[in-house]
Formats: C-alpha cells, sequence, structure tokens
C-alpha cells in the first residue's frame, strides 16, 4: 500500500475539492469526517462532472461513494477483490478508522491478473456455436492484435444465455478490415461508419457483429449526446452503466481471459446492478430504464447506489430534452421485451415512467397491456401495440408524441382506440399494431374487428325485385362511390341506399 494517504474534509465544496485534486495529480481521494475518520473516497472524473453541471458548490461529501477498506494485515487476495468493489481504489484503515494507506490497481500489477477458476471455459460454454467459429477465427487472423468480447454479451454467457449479437471491442486492429474479414469467411454483408470508427457485419451464420475501437467519452451536460474519442479498454469499460455490462472476454491475443475491473462477476453472481459512478443516471437517465428492463427480465436488483440514485434523478425538476432520443430507444426496447408488462410496473414502482416519460399505468391501461401480452406468442405483439395502449395514459398525448419524435398518425389511433369507428376496416387499414391495441383495450369487439365486412352484392338487389341487367352494376357502383365518399357505412346503410336507388330508377316490383 501507499502510506502517507491525503485526504478532502467533507465540508469541502465540490469545485474547491476538484482544485486540490487537479494541484495534486491525484484521480481519486479519501474524504474524511472532523474526526479524521474516513467516511468516502471521491474521483476527480465525478467532481469535474459535477463543476460542468453547475453543482460546484455543493458539498464534496454528496458525490462521493462509499469506501472499500481492508486492513493492513489482509493478504493480496482479499486487496484484489477489494479493488473491484472500490473502482481501482481502496483505503486501508488503521484501528481508529483513519486512513493508513491506500491501494490502486498500479499496486496490483507486480502480480498477473487471474480469473476465477472455470470462469473462462463457463464462458465459451455460454456462447452460440456461431459466435465461438466468429470469435475463434479472429483471434487466428490477428493474434498481435487485442479484440474483446464486451458488454451483454459477456454477461449473457456467463448466465448462459446464448445471444446472436456480438459486440467487439478492438486495440490495434481496424473495425473495417476485420469486418471485411469476417464477411469473407463467412459471407454476408458489412458496413462502415469511418467517423466513429466502427463497423457492423452480418453473417450468413445468422450473427450480426458490431466491431469498435476502444473509445472513452463525457457528456457536456446532463442529458446530453456524449463527445467520443478513441482510448483504451479502461476507459471503454469505465464508460458503461452496470458492473455486469462492464466486463471483457479477450480472444486476443491468446490465452482468452475474463477481465472483470469493477467486480462484474461477482454481482452477476449476486444479481445485483451496480452503477460505475454516483453520476451515472444525471448524465444519462436512459440507464435508469436500460436497468428497468435487465431488472425485469433478468430478475436482478439494484443495489443501494443505484437506488440512491433513482431518487435523486426523481428529485430533479425536469428531464433534459437532450435524453429524448435515448429515452424513445430504451421505450421501444422495453416494449420488445419478453414482457414488457413486468418492466412497466418496475418503471411504474420507481416513478422513472412518469417522470421520465409522462406516462400512467394504472386501470384499464394496465389491463389492456396484460391481455395484450397474454397472447404471446401465437400473434406475437407489436411494440408500436404497446406503445399505442401506454399513451392512454399520457398526461400529454401530443406533446409526448412532439417531444420523442413519433409519427403523428399515432394520435388519430389513439382517438380510434378511445372511440371505435364505424367499420373495422379503418382499424385493420391501419395495421396490425393498431388492431391488437383495439382488442386489447375492447375484447368484447374482437370478432366484430377481424370478422369480414359485409358488402351489397348483386343478389342482394335482385332480392329486392331488380331484374337482372345493367342497372345492377350500375347501382353496385353508385354504392361503391358512396361507401368510399363516408356517406354509407355498413351493411345496412348500403341496403338502404340500394332501395332509393332502385326507387328513383321507378323498377321495382316490390308492392
Amino acid at each position: 500500500m501507499t502510506r502517507g494517504v491525503e485526504t478532502l474534509p467533507a465540508s469541502a465544496s465540490a469545485a474547491e475539492a476538484l482544485l486540490e485534486m487537479e494541484r495534486r495529480g491525484y484521480g481519486g481521494m479519501p474524504v474524511t469526517d472532523e474526526s479524521g475518520r474516513v467516511i468516502g473516497v471521491v474521483r476527480r472524473r465525478d467532481l469535474e462532472r459535477a463543476v460542468r453541471y453547475g453543482m460546484g458548490s455543493g458539498l464534496v461529501s454528496g458525490f462521493m461513494r462509499p469506501a472499500v477498506t481492508l486492513k493492513p494485515e489482509d493478504d493480496l487476495a482479499a486487496a484484489r477483490r477489494a479493488l473491484k468493489e472500490g473502482g481501482g481504489r481502496v483505503v486501508v484503515l488503521d484501528g481508529e478508522g483513519r486512513a493508513a494507506g491506500i491501494f490502486t490497481r498500479t499496486d496490483l500489477y507486480r502480480t498477473p491478473a487471474q480469473s476465477p477458476p472455470g470462469v473462462e471455459e463457463r464462458l465459451r460454454r455460454g456462447l452460440s456455436e456461431g459466435v465461438r467459429l466468429v470469435l475463434d477465427a479472429l483471434a487466428a487472423e490477428y493474434p498481435q492484435g487485442a479484440i474483446y468480447l464486451v458488454g451483454g454479451a459477456v454477461r449473457d454467457a456467463l448466465l448462459g444465455e446464448a445471444s446472436p449479437d456480438v459486440d467487439l471491442v478492438l486495440e490495434g486492429v481496424e473495425p473495417a478490415a476485420a469486418a471485411r474479414f469476417l464477411t469473407r469467411r463467412f459471407g454476408g454483408s458489412h458496413g462502415v461508419h469511418y467517423a466513429f470508427q466502427t463497423a457492423h457485419a452480418s453473417l450468413d451464420l445468422g450473427i450480426e457483429v458490431d466491431l469498435a475501437t476502444a473509445r472513452e467519452e463525457d457528456y457536456p451536460s446532463p442529458g446530453a449526446l456524449p463527445r467520443v474519442r478513441s482510448s483504451t479498454l479502461a476507459r471503454d469499460l469505465a464508460r458503461r452503466d452496470f458492473t455486469v455490462n462492464a466486463m471483457a472476454y479477450r480472444i486476443a491475443p491468446r490465452p482468452p481471459a475474463l477481465i472483470d475491473p469493477y467486480g462484474g462477476l461477482e454481482d452477476l453472481e449476486k444479481r445485483l446492478l451496480r452503477p460505475l459512478h454516483p453520476l451515472s443516471f444525471v448524465e444519462d437517465p436512459s440507464r435508469v430504464m436500460r436497468g428497468i428492463r435487465l431488472a425485469a427480465r433478468l430478475d436482478f436488483s439494484f443495489d443501494a447506489e443505484a437506488e440512491r440514485q433513482i431518487r435523486a434523478l426523481a428529485a430533479l425538476e425536469r428531464v433534459p430534452e437532450a435524453a429524448s432520443s435515448r429515452l424513445r430507444r430504451e421505450l421501444m426496447l422495453l416494449f420488445a421485451e419478453p414482457s414488457p408488462l413486468k418492466a412497466l410496473r418496475l418503471a411504474s414502482e420507481y416513478g422513472m415512467l412518469q417522470k421520465l416519460y409522462g406516462l400512467r399505468l394504472e386501470g384499464e391501461v394496465a389491463e389492456a397491456i396484460a391481455r395484450l401480452e397474454s397472447i404471446r406468442p401465437e400473434q406475437a405483439p407489436r411494440p408500436e401495440a404497446y406503445l399505442l395502449l401506454a399513451l392512454l395514459g399520457a398526461e400529454d398525448p401530443e406533446a409526448f408524441v412532439e417531444r420523442f419524435h413519433f409519427p403523428r398518425r399515432y394520435l388519430a389511433y389513439l382517438e380510434m382506440l378511445r372511440n371505435p369507428p364505424a367499420e373495422a376496416s379503418r382499424l385493420r387499414d391501419a395495421g396490425p399494431a393498431l388492431t391488437q391495441a383495439f382488442v386489447a383495450l375492447h375484447p368484447e369487439r374482437e370478432s366484430w374487428v377481424y370478422r369480414p365486412e359485409r358488402h351489397l352484392r348483386g343478389r342482394d338487389l335482385l332480392e329486392l325485385g331488380l331484374e337482372p341487367g345493367p342497372l345492377v352494376g350500375r347501382i353496385l357502383r353508385e354504392v361503391e362511390e358512396a361507401r368510399k365518399r363516408g356517406e354509407v357505412s355498413g351493411f345496412d346503410e348500403e341496403l338502404t341506399l340500394a332501395r332509393k336507388l332502385i326507387d328513383s330508377y321507378g323498377t321495382s316490383r316490390l308492392p
């Protein structure tokens, strides 16, 4: 450990603490109370964000993380485990609770990192055969490069849930070159985004591969789009949302290894979602919804720090407009989940559904969404069908549509949900999403929606007493034109019009 630890008083402001850390060149410092006891650790990157967001006058204690601590007599194995919990910085305390030293990843570099026994085999076993073929081919083609499987693919493989989507981070390998190699080897197509140093390959194996140069990012203001620049794997993982999504599986250079700098594997075993830094949800509110989706699908829970951040987000006066595009994406991903209702209920319980979207999950809206979900998998409800039902619970549907850039026709669909049209064909013509939402909201009218509509036929005119001949076709055409103009609706009105036309032509044989 490093002795002679310098600390920050809890009474200092964020701006004062940042100046002190910049002056000393520290990336993080322990925070102490009046008696000198360590009460937390604050990182410079969090203070920089706080000052950038206009929160520099707040006490430094409001931006610190709980201190992960060790005793001087603890062994290196305990220190390695503690580093993952402490984000790479662990305070060593004396018997009085004061800082006796500090232990960082730099100290750990003296010994080689090791994964828990069997974890690489477990991870590889959790990948599909096609994904293993892709990873092995890349490792053989680029033995001198650094290629990592990252994010949700690693998480899901460790959970034993194979995914056809692959996210790769590259160092020393061009994403475009790797994408071209994969399509030559396995067939398929690829695209390149040179400005962002990313590429995508759709392989004939049925696998989608995203490739990106290692990056880091910062947010100029809460909710704004991040500024991205090339970096290292360590900083690429540091920019992610939760520890379980900040693991990487190194496939090149050999040997393969799990890289887990934030204790994601342990959180995975505990089924916990733990954010990587104290301002995570303020920076990007869509991370809350991503966490809610994961919690609902994987039966995970938020840890205490995440719960605190959710409360802080709920207390904000308003959510930045800049976050709208990512919030829209997360909402539509939620509606595509196996159980959208479970995720919606969780979002509602945390107050995020109303805070972030102005939506309420109550009464007939919740009941209709439950009915819609119950028809899986026979008819596969469209995500848009869930959206239309959720719109029924919107505080201001028009403002919702405008803010999240949904088509304005959704407002017309909403009106048809509230006030059913006279003809079911209007629902069917709008597409399956509207009909699914309508039947979920009005289950008693399902047969009406899907029953073929009865229109006037020549046989009906003969039964009215019209003689066979050209006049039959003429009256049918006139009734059809009236239907198109909206002057008649339904078979009964068509029949009434036909009677009038027959009478007007003086050809009826009826008394």
